[in-house]
């Protein structure tokens, strides 16, 4: 007779209550290093708190420049006290906003500071006559620039900065073939002019208002010496 094969024993059942659960790893957030100035491609950001200590604000210098070319309010971080640390992309975009800044000053310094004049010659010769002032660190100088229909340019001399650009002055520089201007005369240590009727003159007659004066002597001594001045009387109650 053959040998059955013994049943193969049966596993114990783990216990529901033997399985332990395991807890799922929050994810923690690292907090961010708190950057504050950042350097690069000539420029240098900085975070500064506000004079008023409302808020923050970012300022932008050139490479060796003292003073900010351009500030701006910069954002608080998360906490609502500290402020958003400066970036690789922050700085670019401020790079980007104080250098169109400084573009758009840097042209309007130049509008001031420059006059031109289209002057035709006798010839029918088209010229632009420039006039500059140049401003420098410790002093500033006028240049007068001349050019043709092609921009270029012709003739270039420095003018005292007392000079002064009318179309007659440019026509002028034009006819004299470029010649420097003659400085302008300086009235400052000129002799004072004055009216002969300003000039005292102490054998003149005398003015009216003297007149008037001793006019006004004569009737007070007349009037006391008539009689006609009264003691006033004050009445009490």
């Amino acid at each position: 007779m053959a040998k059955q094969p013994k049943p193969k024993p049966k596993l114990p059942k783990w216990k529901k209550s033997s399985v332990k659960k395991v807890d799922k790893w929050k994810k923690v957030k690292k907090s961010k290093e708190l950057i504050t100035t950042w350097s690069g491609r000539g420029w240098n950001a900085q975070v500064i708190q506000n004079e008023d200590g409302g808020g923050w604000a970012c300022e932008m210098r050139r490479d060796g420049d003292r003073d900010p070319v351009y500030v701006g309010p910069w954002t608080m971080g998360r906490n609502k006290v500290d402020p958003k640390p400066l970036s690789q992309n922050a700085f670019n975009s401020w790079v980007k906003s104080a250098s169109e800044f400084m573009m758009r000053s840097n042209m309007q310094k130049r509008r001031k500071d420059r006059q031109t004049f289209d002057i035709t010659t006798d010839d029918g010769e088209k010229i632009t006559v420039i006039y500059d002032i140049q401003r420098g660190e410790y002093e500033s100088v006028g240049v007068l620039t001349a050019e043709n229909v092609f921009s270029e340019e012709i003739a270039r001399v420095e003018v005292d900065l007392r000079f002064s650009f009318t179309i007659e002055a440019a026509e002028d520089w034009i006819q004299s073939d470029y010649a420097p201007p003659p400085p302008p005369e300086d009235n400052s240590l000129a002799q004072p002019t004055y009216d002969e009727d300003d000039v005292w003159d102490p054998d003149a007659e005398e003015s009216e208002e003297e007149e008037f004066v001793e006019e006004l002597e004569y009737v007070s001594e007349e009037s006391f010496s008539s009689g006609g001045y009264e003691e006033p009387v004050f009445e009490y109650d």
